[in-house]
């Protein structure tokens, strides 16, 4: 006989000591009779005294019930006490090893771990040089979970963006003030030349006029020649003003035209980093992914073992672990 079978043996005959001496039938029969108690006066004394009594001699039941179970309950209490006891003793002697051997399997976990992350630093100086940031080598970037990393490269490619486009802004801004310094100055000359024609021609009315007072018929066809000179001397300079303003409005156009194509190639080549990126980070998830089911056993040739479940948080991986057949049909 097994020491199993000796204490399912102990139990039965645990339980047949610690049966109670008050009996379900006799209860429910007690409780019967008590439930046709009715009052239908509630200061009348007499049916008053009928509930008190009745209510006095259940509870005094219930007490011994009470206090048998508690008296069984004290009993085992001993006993569990005394198993405690025991296996605390035993543990005392497994405990320790069981913590060393911890120690040990949590140091290799950790040896792994910083392997793998060994391992990562070169793909991520790679990554982060491939941008053309400023980043500093420190055990934070090593110990860098998949996620801390790409947050963390997100915003180096983020933080560039912004500062190429600050960069170009400036540029363009700088071009702006260049070229309306350039078109101030050509007005400047433009407006000057016209108060120099302008000036010649006051002095020349009054030498014209002043000439005029003294002069004969004689002299009309030669005053008209000059007047007609200077008639043609104006409009040469006006023709002179337009062609300058032309000339920079043409000029001003064509930079904007130089800015507007340089933002735009600068933007076109952010939008190809940024897709080539996006593309390396999904073919590393899948090497990570295949790491994970390698990881933990999975195989072509073990395939049938395992499920691949899809959740919003990633996936996990289910594993049968046996068959437990019936032992009768």
């Amino acid at each position: 006989m097994t020491k199993k079978l000796k204490l399912v043996e102990v139990q039965d005959q645990v339980r047949e000591l610690i049966t109670l001496d008050a009996k379900e039938a006799e209860l429910k029969e007690m409780v019967a009779i008590s439930s046709k108690i009715i009052v239908t006066d509630l200061e009348d004394k007499d049916q008053l005294k009928i509930v008190k009594e009745m209510r006095i001699k259940i509870r005094k039941i219930e007490i011994e019930i009470e206090k048998q179970g508690k008296g069984y309950r004290d009993f085992f209490n001993v006993i569990n006490k005394e198993i405690s006891g025991a296996v605390d003793t035993l543990k005392k002697i497994t405990g320790p090893e069981i913590e060393r051997l911890n120690g040990l399997e949590a140091k290799a976990e950790a040896f792994a771990l910083n392997k793998r992350r060994d391992a990562l630093m070169p793909v991520r100086i790679e990554r982060l040089n491939s941008i053309e940031v400023d980043y500093y080598i420190s055990e934070d970037l090593r110990d860098m979970d998949a996620d801390t990393f790409e947050k963390y490269y997100n915003d180096c490619v983020a933080d560039k963006n912004e500062r190429n486009r600050l960069q170009l802004e400036v540029e363009a801004d700088e071009k702006r003030k260049v070229d309306q310094k350039k078109i101030d100055d050509d007005r400047a000359e433009i407006e000057a030349e016209k108060e120099k024609i302008e000036d010649k021609r006051k002095a020349d009315e009054l030498e014209s006029k002043a000439k005029q007072d003294g002069i004969d018929a004689k002299n009309k066809e030669a005053q008209d020649k000059i007047d007609e000179a200077k008639r043609e001397l104006e409009r040469e300079a006006m023709e002179i003003r337009h062609e300058a303003e032309l000339a920079v409005a043409t000029e001003k156009a064509r930079k904007q035209a130089e800015i507007d194509l340089k933002a735009k190639e600068a933007q076109d080549k952010i939008d190809e980093d940024n897709r080539i990126e996006e593309e390396k980070a999904k073919l590393e998830e899948v090497e990570a992914f295949q790491d994970f089911l390698r990881g933990n056993g999975w195989t072509p040739e073990t395939k049938d073992q395992f499920k691949i479940v899809k959740t919003e948080a990633g996936h996990e991986l289910w594993k049968k672990v046996g068959i437990f057949k019936k032992l009768r049909s």
